[in-house]
Formats: C-alpha cells, structure tokens, sequence
C-alpha cells in the first residue's frame, strides 16, 4: 500500500524531492536535471491555462519519443 495517491505529478515530484540533481538525458542531446524538468513543465502547464485551456479539455499532443513529449506528458495532467 502506498501512502500517497498514484497521480502523474506525484512521480516527478518524488525524483526532485530525492533526485533534484540527477540528470536526465534525451539521446545525448538534451541534459537537465529533476528539478530543471520540473520547473519546465510547471511553465508549460501555466503556458497552457494562459490559453485558456481547463480542466476536462481535450489537448492533443503530435510529438514522437522527445523530451518535450515528456514534458507535456506530466505538464498536461498537472494543470488540473
């Protein structure tokens, strides 16, 4: 048993609570760490309410493997 809810944000949260520093690489192209993604996809999901779009809303997302995919995967679910 957990002792929290399994919710998307809840995993990117534990890796900056016990990883801040740990480096994520995308395909020895992009490197930023734990708390660097979490600070990017916290602006994207702002980013998205600034366009208007809300809780229950459809958003489609055409990206293939990157990490703005990952981005937007945690981002998305986070605005709500």
């Amino acid at each position: 048993m957990y002792d929290f809810q399994l919710i998307i944000k809840h995993i990117l949260e534990y890796g900056v609570r016990w990883a801040s520093q740990q480096e994520i690489v995308y395909r020895d192209l992009v490197r930023y760490t734990y708390r660097d993604m979490y600070e990017r996809v916290h602006r994207l999901a702002n980013a998205l309410k600034d366009l208007g779009i809300k809780k229950g809303d459809k958003v489609a997302v055409l990206d293939w493997d990157s990490h703005r995919y990952l981005e937007c995967y945690f981002a998305i679910p986070m605005m709500g």
